[in-house]
């Protein structure tokens, strides 16, 4: 046995595993020297030193994920998305905390405003609001909430806190810009809107406003211009279709029809886009191709108003006065109040001898044409001195009048922000399509 033993390579005779096997097994003699027992210490204490550096390596990592800031983080984080549970899940690891309440307070507020929880929200954003790190978004989201709960003043009061604290919240300038422009001020709403595009240049709802200001000012070079630069700022979906027919509709009262067709090639083909592009084809002199663009809006829409209204300018182009009286009927149901369709179906209802409803149309129109011209001479007015909830009255009710219901629903909305204790245009209000939704 021991000439077996002195057959093995030195070289693994002196190796550490061999060693150390020899060692525990008490052989001390020719196969391989003894270790020293100092060499296991060192060993341990090695080994003890890695344990001891993982296990703390791991300790300070849950201890970084539990650190307060990092729950808000992650919490706001949450919120972002839509991620109401795991926003619930670190507002628990936030509470209990005395120098994390209005953290808690403002991550609190928002989850209430998900369920509709107004007040109690507002209430949140309050306590939220007396903290450095909390008070920009507790401004911005209680004005917005105020906004919610058509209390313009009070809205008003804490987004220009808001901007006290940090005059560079273009978000507190976008609420700000909708405010003004929902209660007439345009003025104000257009210098706001501005700023919040500068300071978001990535942000198109800005100029999605603006556009809207403009083109009902009859601005329409600068209503184009604001359209460009919202489909630059990657507007998509709906809101880019309807730039796009905003922008054409635009370029074609401005006479300016090749350059509205080109516009509509980048839209989505739809009723509207169709008729406004028979429209400009009719404008053009290209009567078939207008003829082509009508007959494909009314087969995807058979009530569309001005593919039936073009249907009759068509017919009355070609002398067929009986088609024409048909068409514009159908238009004349959709819209009763249009001076438009009462001057075709008065001209069209002569042609044919039936002068005493061509009397009747005309008539119509002429007191259409009238009350179109006092509507835009208060509105002007209205322009100069904003902020009177009367004339924001009156011009709802001219808008009823011109069987305009979105603008009159936003006179009366505007009247009521301006004073709540309008009863008269709230009782309006409340009588129109969508007049009680509140608004975000």
């Amino acid at each position: 046995m021991m000439e077996a033993r002195h057959e093995i390579p030195p070289v693994m005779a002196q190796s550490p595993a061999n060693a150390a096997d020899a060692a525990r097994q008490g052989v001390t003699g020719g196969m391989a020297p003894s270790i020293p027992r100092r060499r296991f210490a060192r060993r341990r204490v090695v080994w003890a030193a890695l344990v001891v550096r993982t296990l703390g390596a791991a300790t300070f990592g849950v201890a970084n994920f539990n650190r307060p800031e990092n729950c808000y983080r992650r919490a706001l984080q949450a919120l972002g998305r839509d991620d109401f549970d795991r926003a619930q899940y670190e507002l628990l690891r936030l509470q209990g905390l005395p120098e994390y309440e209005p953290h808690a307070s403002l991550i609190n507020g928002i989850l209430l405003l998900q369920k509709q929880n107004l007040e109690g929200a507002l209430e949140e954003f309050r306590q939220a609001a007396e903290h450095v790190d909390t008070r920009a978004l507790a401004l911005t989201l209680a004005g917005k909430t105020l906004l919610r709960q058509r209390q313009f003043a009070r809205a008003e009061a804490v987004l220009q806190q808001a901007l006290e604290y940090d005059p560079n919240l273009a978000e507190v300038h976008g609420s700000l810009g909708a405010a003004y422009f929902d209660v007439g001020d345009v003025r104000l709403a257009l210098e706001h809107l501005d700023k919040a595009a500068k300071l978001s240049p990535n942000d198109p709802r800005p100029y999605q406003l603006m556009a809207t200001i403009h083109q009902s000012f009859r601005q329409d070079k600068t209503a184009i211009e604001d359209l460009r630069e919202l489909l630059r700022r990657g507007a998509t979906g709906s809101v880019r279709q309807e730039a796009l027919l905003d922008m054409a509709q635009l370029q074609s009262r401005l006479k300016r029809h090749q350059e509205a067709i080109d516009t509509l090639q980048g839209a989505d083909e739809s009723p509207d886009s169709l008729a406004l592009l028979a429209d400009c084809q009719f404008a053009l002199g290209n009567l078939e191709g207008a003829r082509d663009c009508v007959d494909r809006a009314l087969g995807l829409d058979p009530g569309q108003f001005e593919a039936r209204l073009m249907q009759g300018r068509l017919a009355m182009e070609a002398k067929d006065f009986t088609a024409a009286i048909e068409s514009l009927n159908r238009a004349f149901e959709v819209r009763p109040k249009s001076q438009v369709v009462n001057t075709l179906l008065s001209q069209a209802l002569h042609a044919l001898g039936k002068d005493d409803l061509a009397a009747q149309h005309a008539e119509t129109a002429e007191q259409l044409r009238e009350l179109n011209r006092q509507y835009a001479e208060l509105s002007e007015s209205f322009g100069r001195e904003p902020r009177n909830a009367l004339t924001c009255y009156r011009l709802g009710l001219m808008a009823e009048r011109l069987g305009l219901q979105s603008q009159a629903t936003a006179w009366y909305r505007a009247a009521v922000l301006l004073d709540p204790r309008y009863t008269k245009a709230g009782e309006r209000l409340s009588q129109l399509p969508g007049g009680t939704d509140v608004r975000p």
